[in-house]
C-alpha cells in the first residue's frame, strides 16, 4: 500500500481490502454500482465486528439500514483491489450514521462514498430501540472519541 493511500484510510478504524473480481464488472467493464453498495455492507460488517458485539449477530439487537446515499466518483475496472474504510460520524439516539469510503489500490483515491444511516431495532420485539449504552461507548471508544 503506498503512501497516500495509507494516509487516506488513517481517520478510518475499520479497513477492509477485497480483490476486484472479473464477476464485478458490468458491460461498460467497469464495475457495477451495485457492487459498491455490497462492498459498503462488508465495510459496516467489519466495523460492528471490531465492536465485538457477540450478540449484535443473530440476537436481540440488531442495526437496520434506514437510508443509504452513494456518491460514486470514478469507475474501478479488473485488475484492482480496493480498501474499504468504515466510521461513525453521528451518533444520536437509536440511530448511527457510518460512513464507508472505497479506495482503489491503482488509483489511491475515493472512488465510491456511501453515508448509511442505521437504526436500532430490537428484533424480539419487532420494532426500533434506544442504542444500549455499552455500545454506544464502544463506538466512541473505537472511534476514539473517548
Amino acid at each position: 500500500m503506498d503512501e497516500k493511500l495509507k494516509a487516506l484510510l488513517a481517520p478510518f478504524p475499520s479497513v477492509e481490502k477485497l480483490k476486484v473480481q472479473w464477476s464485478d464488472m458490468d458491460m461498460a467493464h467497469h464495475v457495477n454500482n451495485v457492487i459498491y453498495l455490497r462492498w459498503a455492507e462488508i465495510g459496516r460488517v467489519g466495523y460492528f465486528e471490531k465492536l465485538d458485539l457477540g450478540d449484535f449477530r443473530g440476537g436481540e439487537l440488531a442495526a437496520v439500514v434506514a437510508k443509504l446515499e452513494a456518491k460514486y466518483r470514478f469507475p474501478v475496472k479488473y485488475p484492482d483491489h480496493v480498501y474499504i474504510g468504515t466510521r461513525a460520524t453521528r451518533l444520536e439516539g437509536n440511530r448511527l450514521t457510518l460512513e464507508t469510503c472505497i479506495y482503489s489500490e491503482l488509483k489511491p483515491d475515493v472512488a465510491c462514498k456511501v453515508v448509511a444511516e442505521l437504526v436500532m431495532f430490537n428484533a424480539v420485539l419487532g420494532q426500533k430501540t434506544d442504542m444500549p449504552e455499552q455500545v454506544a461507548y464502544d463506538i466512541f471508544r473505537l472511534e476514539g472519541w473517548i
